[in-house]
């Protein structure tokens, strides 16, 4: 029962800081956000850039780039949103700009998902997941 409860009160608290951060991106207005890492391990430490990402006007990632510990690229991820800032599309791509893979969602009236779509770089359905909720 004590486990229960902590799990419980860790996904809330993480769901909380999501969702604040959403807004307080949006608050100040960020427009993107650059990480770099410098890691010790000799003395003359390189900064590696580890990802850029970009926000739209509601704080809603929409274009992220990700670069290994080395700082080459690794991956890029763009997001599209629908009018009530739910995430509707992901597109993954290469490094020279082809498409290797899009997730398309559908939401119902009720803003709740109810598909998950994967495609191929050639737009090719790969799988798909249905999500029912009983009331």
């Amino acid at each position: 029962m004590k486990q229960l409860f902590l799990i419980t009160l860790l996904l809330i608290t993480t769901f909380n800081i999501n969702a604040q951060s959403t807004k307080k991106i949006k608050s100040q207005k960020i427009k993107s956000i650059t990480v770099w890492e410098s890691k010790y391990k000799t003395p003359n430490a390189k900064e590696n850039k580890e990802s850029v990402s970009k926000f739209d006007q509601n704080g809603n990632l929409i274009d992220e780039i990700t670069y290994d510990n080395t700082g080459k690229f690794k991956e890029h991820i763009s997001y599209k949103y629908n009018q009530n800032n739910k995430k509707i599309n992901e597109t993954y791509y290469t490094q020279k700009g082809n498409i290797t893979k899009i997730i398309k969602y559908t939401y119902n009236e009720e803003n709740l998902k109810t598909e998950k779509n994967v495609y191929d770089g050639n737009n090719k359905l790969k799988s798909k997941k249905r999500y029912v909720y009983k009331y």
